[in-house]
């Protein structure tokens, strides 16, 4: 091959119109739009719009070239002619050698070279003086037999021995991998095509003799069994290994080790009551091979029984519709009850308690349990009380509203303490509803009406009156300091009393009773009282001429449940006592009541409750 500078070569040039189908290698100069093309694979390669930009796209491959005056490409300022036949272009060497295996007599531009060749297709490869590589497996000990290979790192033929002898080209040639059973020094060299020889590798191959361990586990013992079962012991009897090595037997108690015999029986001892415990035995050879091994579970006989039944009841209720009574016990047992206050130990009226109870009315359970020992629980007496709640709790009588002292809060003491009694007005006043004209406008449960007077001292006894002046129109109720000594003692012990008071009713009072007709009911638990439950419902029939209290300091209503009617701007949610407020905006109704009041949070349980409640709201 001939690396040659070339003097002279020269580009087509014209109008880009005019651009033919460039030869490989061959170079066109468009003069109308300054651009060059360069011939590739029968393709025009647009290489650069000018020799500026072609120099720095191309560099390595055209940095020597130019352009002169006359368009003509140059390379170190030579102007080149001439030929016009083309070049070559190929990506490497091989690739020009492989196209003309002959030689070229057209330059050819090597990519990868980054240069200009002639190929006069001549070579004389050099000659061969390696002697190739022999590869044999690895000598050393082994047992049975042993699988031998050997390679060469080019074309040999390998030459052995098995007997320790020097290999001569007389010896046996490797085909195969050879099987070695016994003691083996193997010798070996490999000579290629041309007479290249390696050096004779020496390898041995020592058979090992010496027996195998027996590290085979014998089979597990069948039939394990256990009986004679007591509170401390037991006895396990099993069926011997299959295997004709076995020595012994390991028994285990869990995975503790009990004992190691030679029979096939084994007496457990030293165990607790009522207990469970899983014994395995593995069966052992002469060379200490253990067997996984055979389980087996069992309980423990229980101690005599002694102790009766825990007898559990639904605790005492109070309910408004139905009540369940569900009874068990924590043991297998029989449980006998009555309901007609009997002893059920011996009353001939007892039932055995099969499946819950439904109770309808007021009743009491007497009951008890006897487990399958004998052993009897005690008596148990439950009482479930059936609310009437249509009871109600304020209610007119006689031309008078009646209703617990407690249905009004009670505040300052100011000007109203002599030493022996306070007196406390109330907070709210009486409104319109109520006559406070006559002999008797209000008294109470050991509270008689007087004559209202200032200081109230002149009535050294309990009693009661409606205030005038700056109590104007309020409740003033007189008590025994030893009831209270402040206004926040005599509130709270007013609030626990189960007193009544009456209080006249005027002409004008006015009724309005809550509908059952309800639907849309809504309910929520945040910021309720644990000992409530809060509902909203729409009363489907409105309220009629029924107008809610927005102050209820002056103008204070009453339900007959005992609930607080609350003003129009209150919470209901968050209160502290059963309360009630209706809503004239959506004709709505707010309540809270004491948990377990309703038998469902909906419009099905809510309706229920108002029809059985009966409840009115009484207000000026």
């Amino acid at each position: 091959m001939t690396n040659i500078r070339i003097d002279k070569i020269q580009i087509k040039r014209g109008k880009v119109a005019n651009l033919p189908t460039l030869d490989d290698g061959e170079l066109f100069y468009a003069y109308d739009t300054k651009e060059h093309y360069l011939g590739m694979g029968g393709v025009n390669q647009l290489i650069s719009k000018d020799f500026a930009s072609l120099n720095q796209h191309y560099e390595g491959v055209l940095s020597r070239f130019g352009i002169n005056s006359n368009g003509k490409l140059t390379i170190d300022s030579v102007e080149f002619a001439g030929g016009g036949a083309g070049s070559l272009v190929y990506n490497t060497l091989a690739d020009l050698q492989t196209a003309y295996p002959n030689g070229t007599t057209q330059p050819a531009w090597i990519v990868a070279d980054n240069s200009w060749y002639y190929w006069s297709g001549t070579v004389t490869p050099p000659a061969d003086t390696t002697a190739p590589e022999l590869t044999i497996t690895a000598g050393g000990t082994f047992t049975g037999t042993k699988s031998v290979t050997m390679s060469a790192n080019e074309t040999a033929t390998i030459y052995y021995t098995l007997d320790g002898s020097t290999p001569t080209t007389s010896s046996a040639v490797y085909t195969t991998p050879l099987s070695i059973s016994a003691t083996t020094t193997l010798k070996a060299f490999a000579k290629d095509t041309a007479g290249n020889s390696s050096a004779v590798q020496s390898v041995t191959y020592t058979l090992d003799a010496t027996p195998p361990a027996d590290t085979t586990a014998p089979s597990n013992v069948t039939n394990l069994a256990y009986s004679n079962v007591t509170q401390t012991g037991l006895t396990l009897t099993w069926t011997a290994s299959a295997s004709s090595d076995v020595a012994s037997y390991d028994v285990y108690n869990g995975s503790t080790l009990l004992a190691n015999v030679t029979g096939t029986t084994y007496n457990v001892s030293g165990l607790t009551a009522s207990t469970q415990y899983t014994f395995a035995v593995k069966a052992k050879d002469a060379a200490n091979n253990v067997a996984s091994g055979t389980s087996v579970t069992v309980t423990t006989s229980a101690p005599a029984d002694t102790t009766a039944p825990v007898l559990t009841i639904t605790p005492a209720a109070t309910f408004t519709d139905t009540q369940t009574v569900v009874m068990s016990t924590n043991e297998t047992a029989t449980i006998w009850y009555t309901l007609d206050d009997t002893d059920p130990t011996s009353s001939g009226t007892k039932v055995q308690y099969t499946a819950s109870l439904t109770l309808t009315a007021t009743d009491t359970i007497k009951a008890y349990a006897v487990d399958s020992a004998n052993n009897a629980s005690a008596v148990q007496t439950v009482t479930y009380t059936k609310q009437n709640l249509s009871a109600a709790v304020i209610y007119p009588e006689n031309n008078y509203l009646v209703m617990p002292v407690n249905q009004f809060t009670y505040g300052s003491l100011s000007g109203y303490d002599d030493g022996t009694y306070n007196s406390v007005p109330s907070v709210q006043a009486l409104t319109t509803m109520f006559d406070q004209t006559g002999a008797n406008p209000i008294y109470g449960d050991g509270l008689p009406y007087v004559t209202f007077a200032s200081g109230m001292a002149a009535y050294p006894y309990e009693c009661m009156t409606i205030g005038s002046g700056s109590t104007a129109n309020k409740v003033i109720i007189r008590l025994a300091k030893t009831k209270g000594a402040t206004a926040a003692e005599l509130d709270s012990y007013l609030a626990s009393s189960n007193a009544l008071i009456r209080i006249k009713l005027s002409a004008t009072y006015k009724t309005f009773n809550i509908p059952s007709n309800i639907s849309t009911v809504t309910t929520r638990t945040s910021g309720v009282n644990a000992n409530f439950e809060y509902f909203k419902c729409v009363l489907n029939d409105g309220i009629g001429t029924y107008v809610p209290t927005t102050a209820d300091t002056t103008n204070k209503q009453f339900c007959s449940s005992g609930a607080n009617v609350l003003q129009s701007n209150a919470t209901v949610y968050s209160s502290s006592k059963p309360s009630v407020k209706i809503n004239s905006a959506d004709n709505s109704l707010e309540m809270l009541v004491p948990k377990g009041t309703l038998a469902s949070i909906d419009v099905a349980g809510v309706s229920s409750y108002l029809a059985a409640a009966n409840l009115k709201i009484y207000y000026a």
